[in-house]
């Protein structure tokens, strides 16, 4: 028996995808152009604004959070009746939305490693 060689790209995964309410899912998304947008703590304070609403609406139970410079790893259950998809598509438009309007202010002077800042707020988010 011959095997099926698996399509490349994002589409065959979202083929694949499954998602069920009150099942848990671990999430990782990178950011547009592998850019280091997370390297800012107020993008990262941003992403955790997300989650937070997340959470207060029942869309997600979030249990994880790690913000790496280009990309965000996730570990939640999905508790409402949107998909898995639709979550994705929620902290995705919020955050970037307001990272884009944060990039259109002036930027403030302050602590040049942002690194420890980062997991200063993450601290308040691990469970």
């Amino acid at each position: 028996m011959k095997s099926k060689t698996p399509q490349k790209g994002q589409s065959a995964l979202r083929k694949a995808r499954v998602s069920e309410q009150g099942q848990f899912y671990f999430v990782t998304t990178c950011c547009h152009k592998k850019q280091p947008l997370f390297k800012n703590a107020q993008n990262v304070d941003y992403l955790f604004q997300t989650l937070e609403w997340m959470q207060e609406r029942k869309y997600l139970d979030l249990h994880f959070c790690i913000a790496m410079p280009d990309h965000v790893h996730l570990i939640f259950q999905l508790t409402s009746e949107k998909s898995l998809s639709e979550v994705i598509k929620s902290i995705k438009q919020f955050t970037s939305k307001k990272i884009k309007e944060n990039a259109k202010k002036p930027i403030k002077s302050g602590r040049s490693n942002s690194t420890i800042i980062l997991f200063e707020v993450m601290k308040a988010y691990l469970i």
